[in-house]
């Protein structure tokens, strides 16, 4: 019983960390500007989630949670 709460438990932690990558990116997209001001709201939110902002998920992961 405690191996399978052990093993729910991690796939928590790895799909919160996977939102935090994830919205990490678009916040810092947005940020930056990486997509133009005159689209409108789909295409602007479309083209912010197919941004990829740093070199991996690990620099995102690393940014939201403050350790840089």
């Amino acid at each position: 019983m405690r191996n399978v709460l052990i093993v729910v438990l991690v796939a928590v932690v790895v799909w919160f960390a996977s939102v935090i990558v994830r919205l990490e990116n678009y916040r810092y997209a947005n940020s930056i500007g990486m997509c133009s001001e005159q689209l409108d709201l789909v295409q602007k939110d479309k083209c912010l989630n197919a941004q990829e902002t740093r070199t991996g998920p690990l620099w995102h992961l690393a940014y939201a949670l403050g350790l840089i």
